[in-house]
């Protein structure tokens, strides 16, 4: 469906010029809600408006269902209004002297993709009602709540039938809640519409949610892509371990790697660990016992083996409602465990942890020459 080579990005800032995207390979299958995650500043809006035609890249190839929409080597670039697809933005962009009804229809009137005045009035009752706001059609944008508005971008969108819709952290303006009531009706409504997504967020709750399939980036590098229990559980590098939920990171080092598994040595002993499909151990090599606060079994069951187990000390706690959540201390490490919230443990005392095998992971550092490209001139 969509298909992204080698795609480079650059632009100056001053005298540098910055290495935004480096060489970027994906490709998206049709009707998957695909998400692009990564903190600030680490490419993936860039790569979105690559996609919609609205940032040229340096170097090469983006294609839709095996047409070309960009080529940097023989210098074709389609532009945005003749490219299939339609993007939601981050802001929900509303023309506020018109009414709901009238900012649904604008681009169906006025665009290059304007439609028979007898079809708008169709295409715009028909989507309205698809959002569940078509009882809003003649309000004034502006009375309307960021739900409702968002919903009207969104609207405005599906109205002109794209083969794909991009959006660009469409949740991120909106109060907790709403975002979570958001996130599995969007969803469940592009999967009806069998429409292929790209959706940009720096949400990793929101992530894991909504995709089908999700490109981790770092750096204008895809680190990882993978279904969202992969990237969970079996991250391939630091960058994803820290970044996608909480992970305990304990330094050590490969003692023994084969078949998917990894001993770990560490200060506190030596742990058996999953490793991710395609990552590269060496014996000796630097690496982290990773395993997420809700892995870690507190206290250690008697029948636990004792090479499973750490001594730990207990130094805080954090009640969270549902869950209570303890500070640990081994030697030099810190470590959290999250537990149900009647688990009572005293604070200064000492106890035996387990780290169950099948839900650690060794996890490789990020590697150090992974950073954006920055050259004076």
């Amino acid at each position: 469906m969509i298909s992204v080579r080698g795609l480079t990005a650059k632009y100056r800032l001053g005298r540098d010029t910055v290495t935004a995207l480096d060489g970027i390979d994906l490709h998206i299958e049709p009707g998957q809600v695909f998400v692009l995650l990564g903190p600030s500043g680490c490419g993936k809006t860039t790569l979105l408006r690559c996609l919609a035609g609205l940032e040229r890249p340096t170097s090469g190839q983006i294609e839709i269902e095996g047409a070309p929409l960009s080529d940097a080597e023989t210098g074709l670039f389609i532009p945005p209004e003749d490219r299939p697809l339609a993007m939601v933005f981050q802001s929900y962009a509303m023309w506020p002297h018109m009414t709901v009804f009238d900012n649904v229809a604008f681009p169906l009137k006025a665009g290059r993709r304007r439609v028979p005045p007898h079809e708008v009035s169709d295409r715009v009752t028909e989507v309205l009602t698809l959002l569940g706001i078509d009882h809003l059609a003649d309000r004034s944008v502006t009375t309307l709540s960021g739900g409702q508005q968002q919903r009207v971008g969104l609207a405005r969108a599906l109205a002109l039938r794209p083969r794909v819709l991009l959006m660009d952290e469409p949740l991120s303006n909106l109060d907790f809640r709403l975002q979570v009531e958001l996130r599995g009706q969007l969803r469940t409504l592009m999967h009806d519409l069998d429409l292929t997504t790209v959706h940009v967020t720096h949400n990793q709750a929101e992530a894991l949610e909504m995709g089908d399939r999700i490109a981790v980036m770092d750096a204008g590098h895809v680190v990882q892509i993978g279904d969202p229990e992969s990237i969970y559980h079996r991250p391939v590098d630091e960058h994803v371990a820290r970044f996608v939920g909480d992970m305990n990171l304990i330094p050590g080092s490969v003692a023994r790697w084969s078949d998917g598994t990894a001993q770990v040595l560490t200060a506190s002993g030596t742990f058996l660990a999953m490793t991710a499909d395609d990552t590269a151990l060496s014996e000796g090599s630097r690496c982290f016992l990773g395993i997420r606060p809700a892995d870690l079994v507190v206290p250690a069951p008697e029948s636990a083996s004792p090479e499973t187990c750490m001594t730990v000390e207990i130094v805080n706690r954090r009640f969270q409602g549902d869950r209570m959540v303890f500070g640990l201390k081994a030697g030099d490490t810190t470590l959290e465990v999250s537990t149900h919230h009647s688990v009572r443990l005293g604070i200064g005392s000492t106890i035996q942890i387990q780290i169950p095998p099948d839900s650690a992971i060794a996890v490789i550092p990020t590697p150090e020459n992974r950073a954006h490209g920055v050259t004076t001139v």
